[in-house]
């Protein structure tokens, strides 16, 4: 994407003999620190790299047993997670050439479960799968599992996790389908944010998170029937974004199941401020640094 002309490019994706790959579903992506694209399919990640004339060339390709089921950059390479697996790879240069290799296979000791996001933060690696959440010692290899319990209101909401990220303060924030967690780290148990808080400023619009983004600003969430909700880094106090307000409301829409226009599926931050908030049937909208307004991308 093109901020200054506001355009959208398709980028071909070649091998390094010039064939151009056939097209396949795409179900997620990760940058790493060497700005190479990492692009997970059903059962393979492809690792892109920008060739001398612009194009994305293949570095690398990794087959895997079982369907991909996310993707993460880390400080030690690319975590890729195929059901209860977990694969540290990074590429590799060998007499002028790149490969893709992966440095550490990982099964997490309920080898039923499935990851569904994975996030970094001081040396661990928290991954969240529809059977509650993982923290795993990047350097000992420690496992410590964290489930919900009906008789601590300090554990998690549920535990099938949606979404894992890192606030501006550190703070691992765990989104659920039944509401937000913040990790206390000096109890080693969370805190829960809930669309049935007894403090209306404080409430969540929904439970059903889809998505979470830490800004300055705040942590966004993103909901699947109502809208986005930005939740401030110290009161904890929660504004509400409905979808409409996001969007606009406009001809186009205006037949559509009022539930078709809810979900808000990922909100992100580019380099110059702009959030970007990407809905189902509602179009791609984005703000820039400080405004109010959400402009929206339609087909």
């Amino acid at each position: 994407y093109d901020t200054r002309q506001d355009v959208l490019t398709a980028v071909p994706i070649v091998t390094a003999s010039g064939d151009t790959l056939p097209d396949a579903p795409i179900f997620r992506l990760a940058v790493d620190e060497q700005d190479a694209v990492w692009v997970a399919r059903r059962h393979s990640v492809i690792c892109l790299r920008r060739g001398a004339t612009g194009r994305a060339e293949v570095a690398g390709k990794l087959d895997f047993p079982t369907t991909v089921t996310a993707i993460e950059r880390g400080s030690r390479g690319v975590y890729i997670a195929a059901y209860a697996n977990l694969y540290i790879c990074s590429l590799q240069a060998d007499d002028d050439k790149i490969s893709v290799r992966p440095d550490r296979r990982v099964s997490l000791t309920d080898t039923n479960s499935v990851v569904e996001t994975m996030a970094e933060s001081s040396g661990y690696l928290w991954v969240g799968s529809d059977a509650g959440l993982y923290r795993y010692n990047l350097t000992t290899g420690e496992e410590t599992i964290y489930r919900h319990s009906d008789s601590d209101s300090r554990t998690l909401t549920q535990d099938r996790i949606t979404d894992i990220a890192t606030d501006e303060d550190g703070r691992i924030v765990v989104a659920t389908l039944k509401g937000l967690n913040i990790y206390d780290h000096e109890h080693d148990n969370f805190e829960r944010i809930t669309q049935d808080d007894a403090a209306p400023s404080k409430a969540l619009s929904s439970n059903f998170i889809n998505c979470l983004l830490p800004t300055a600003q705040g942590i966004w969430v993103g909901t699947d029937v109502a809208g986005a909700d930005l939740v401030s880094p110290i009161s904890l106090d929660v504004t509400n974004y409905t979808t409409d307000e996001i969007c606009g409301l406009n001809p186009h829409r205006a037949a559509m199941p009022t539930c078709a226009l809810r979900p808000v599926n990922s909100i992100i931050e580019d380099s110059e401020g702009t959030l970007w908030v990407g809905t189902v049937e509602g179009g791609l909208a984005h703000r820039v640094r400080g405004g109010k307004k959400f402009d929206v991308m339609t087909r």
